[in-house]
């Protein structure tokens, strides 16, 4: 997309979505219009708006170099660095897997076991194996007020992502991290244990989608020989 400062917010998003379609990205008019938000710092609503408005060169060179990114599937979560679930907005990093959608239904299944349970008013205590971004444990802490959480996982990294979650996203002292492999030195009871813990099988990692196999961290998705391993542990 050559650099021109009189183009507008319009035809930057029509030319990015064009641009996507022709690489098969499956979702080109979501993708631009995500990238293009995040570059120019505008809502969504904002962007409907201004169809007409200029766009910087500066602006349209960093467009530019998202979409380039795009086009070798690299997931738009990661380049814009973020990726909503359940509601609220995740940081997501090299280090740490993309919070899926569908992983969602974890969160409905905890939430409607607490709803059933009405046999004790104490606060609830948490334990989410395998952290990660943090996307489940934050989220369940947002959710059930007075509950605490500890959350593990095997790499020193993706703690301080599910940290820096935390911070943003709930009040500080509610959940503590610890780095060990599963429930290795975990002491203790809780009333609730989750884990999205991997899955897939080593020799199946290399046929996923590309936006899967070449950005999420491979620690975060070989589940062994036969994707059972986090499950027998």
């Amino acid at each position: 997309m050559p650099p021109d400062c009189t183009i507008t917010v319009g035809r930057l998003q029509l030319l990015a979505k064009r641009r996507l379609a022709a690489a098969g990205i499956e979702t080109p008019a979501l993708d631009a219009r995500l990238i293009i938000q995040c570059v120019l710092g505008i809502t969504h609503e904002a962007l409907i708006a201004s169809p007409d408005q200029p766009v910087d060169a500066q602006l349209i060179g960093h467009v530019d170099a998202c979409l380039a990114r795009r086009e070798q599937h690299e997931p738009v979560s990661r380049i814009v660095g973020e990726r909503e679930f359940y509601g609220r907005p995740f940081l997501v990093t090299p280090d740490v897997l993309d919070p899926r959608p569908d992983t969602e239904i974890l969160i409905e299944h905890v939430l409607d076991l607490v709803r059933e349970d009405l046999s004790s008013h104490r606060p609830l205590r948490l334990l989410d194996i395998g952290t990660g971004s943090g996307a489940v444990a934050v989220t369940l802490l947002a959710e059930i007020a007075d509950a605490s959480a500890s959350a593990t996982d095997i790499s020193e990294a993706a703690l301080q992502v599910a940290q820096r979650n935390a911070q943003r996203l709930i009040k500080i002292g509610r959940i503590d991290f610890i780095h060990t492999s599963w429930l290795e030195g975990i002491l203790g009871t809780y009333d609730l244990i989750v884990s999205n813990p991997p899955y897939i099988s080593s020799e199946a990692i290399t046929d996923l989608a590309p936006e899967v196999a070449n950005y999420d961290p491979t620690v975060a998705l070989d589940g062994g020989r036969d994707g059972l391993c986090a499950y027998r542990a």
